[in-house]
């Protein structure tokens, strides 16, 4: 037989310093807990939006120093090949705005949350975005 020692033993209600550190699993009863619970979650949420921006950016760096203009722009925009090669400013700045209405777009689908939506075809409008603004 063994019997559980008050050290084992759960408190039927939390101490305030339980409640800073997230020692607790009920339901807050008090403002404060309340609050505290509160605050936490946003922080918490704060950590994870700074997450998510950093990585996002980091991808976006990475697919602008590894951009194959060749490869990338016909599967992003109808392009002919011949416009491929044309290197002048003025056909640059009209595959820019090509790109911008496409991104354009696909924030669009993002936002209504339509089923065509496609987070790896939006990264890669904006690494594109920024790999052709970056030649002008």
């Amino acid at each position: 037989m063994s019997s559980l020692s008050p050290s084992v033993m759960v408190p039927a209600v939390a101490q305030p310093t339980d409640l800073e550190n997230g020692m607790t699993n009920r339901h807050p009863n008090s403002e404060a807990e309340r609050a505290i619970q509160q605050r936490r979650r946003s922080n918490l949420e704060q950590v994870f939006r700074e997450a998510a921006a950093s990585a996002l950016a980091d991808a976006r760096r990475a697919g602008v120093a590894a951009y194959d203009r060749a490869r990338a722009l016909p599967r992003l925009i109808a392009i002919d090949p011949h416009e491929l090669r044309d290197d002048e400013p003025d056909h640059r700045r009209r595959i820019v705005a090509r790109l911008s209405s496409a991104l354009r777009e696909e924030r669009r689908r993002g936002i209504a949350g339509h089923w065509a939506y496609d987070l790896n075809r939006h990264l890669a409008l904006t690494q594109a975005l920024a790999a052709e603004d970056r030649s002008l």
